[in-house]
């Protein structure tokens, strides 16, 4: 199945099972997921009210399928950003989006396994900005005292490679209850991710009080359950994938091309309500050549080398603006420096991404 029915039968399938409201349905294993953490942040209609919104999300969302080789870019961009570095609402490709990576993210939990993660969506989301309202619903519709930010939440594909959680759900429940209850993706997680909010360091150490102070107050039922502190491991930050994605995705470092899905594919998500059924936008590194960058200066050098190879790439910083006060980012690939005809003094083989 080409990647664009793939998708787009994933994305009308969450739709359908987010639409059911049984007692074994999609939203009631969400709610039963982020109940224990969201809990200790949040309000319960909050709880209950996510997956509903979560349904909107996804029946409104823009597809997008990116490539293997883009997600390798997108982790080496996430691993590459500041501590300080915030998420801008400005960098979102759309409103709603969903997507399927077509090589997973890894993504480090608290118990020490690794998660991997095929889909994403998000959506906007409204996150209290006023000190009083620490335990007020974030995800209302009421602006007052309130900042723009997203939900997005992450998914594994059963279908493709599980990983331990999925794989002990389909040893407890099977294979064929799974897929009728809950579809082809199966649930990881959600985040609620403010506009500006500072996206701390890739890896949260949950006694690093700096960065944690959140994440001890979301997760303080898994910290209890695990002996405390000292028997969490460091766990991924979500949200620097997240926001790198976005960056990348704005910039002519990637291709964003049209696919039109087949027709009993377009159909069904017609069917389904769908607001984006015609088209899946498929994201893959421009085309590659691979050549020399060739050295302007006059010297004698008696070999090529890689630039930014070992780190897989790395952002620059440049000002713009009035008074230049506005940071932005590009992320730079490697590249190879040094005359065409002398010998490369590293096996990795690097790629000059043609604009």
């Amino acid at each position: 199945m080409r990647a664009a029915d793939e998708l787009l039968d994933i994305q009308r399938g969450l739709v359908e099972r987010l639409a059911d409201t049984g007692e074994r349905s999609l939203r009631a294993v969400i709610s039963e997921t982020v109940r224990p953490s969201w809990k200790q942040t949040f309000d319960v209609q909050a709880v209950r009210r996510m997956p509903e919104l979560l349904y909107q999300h996804v029946r409104n969302a823009t597809p997008y399928v990116v490539s293997a080789e883009m997600t390798e870019v997108v982790v080496a961009a996430a691993r590459g950003l500041r501590e300080l570095d915030r998420f801008e609402i400005d960098s979102l490709p759309s409103p709603f989006g969903v997507v399927k990576f077509e090589r997973p993210l890894p993504v480090q939990e608290m118990r020490g396994h690794t998660m991997l993660v095929h889909g994403l969506t998000w959506g906007p989301a409204f996150i209290s900005n006023a000190p009083s309202d620490a335990g007020r619903d974030p995800l209302t519709i009421d602006k007052s005292h309130l900042r723009d930010g997203i939900l997005f939440t992450l998914w594994n594909d059963i279908d493709v490679e599980p990983d331990h959680f999925s794989r002990k759900s389909l040893e407890l429940f099977g294979a064929g209850r799974m897929r009728r209850d809950i579809g082809r993706w199966f649930f990881v997680g959600a985040e609620v991710l403010p506009d500006q909010m500072r996206l701390g360091p890739m890896e949260v150490n949950v006694g690093d009080r700096r960065w944690s102070a959140a994440a001890n107050n979301h997760l303080r039922k898994t910290v209890l359950d695990l002996g405390g502190e000292r028997n969490v491991k460091p766990f991924t930050n979500t949200s620097r994938y997240v926001a790198a994605l976005f960056e990348l995705l704005g910039q002519t470092l990637v291709v964003r091309r049209c696919e039109r899905p087949s027709a009993p594919v377009r159909a069904r998500a017609h069917k389904a309500r769908l607001h984006a059924a015609d088209e899946v936008t498929v994201v893959t590194l421009r085309r590659r050549s691979q050549v020399a960058d060739p050295d302007h200066r006059q010297v004698d050098w008696s070999c090529r080398w890689v630039v930014g190879g070992a780190s897989g790439g790395h952002w620059h910083r440049y000002r713009v603006g009035p008074g230049r006060g506005e940071v932005r980012r590009r992320w730079v690939m490697p590249y190879l420096k040094g005359p065409a005809d002398k010998p490369l003094k590293t096996g990795t083989i690097v790629y000059n991404l043609e604009r």
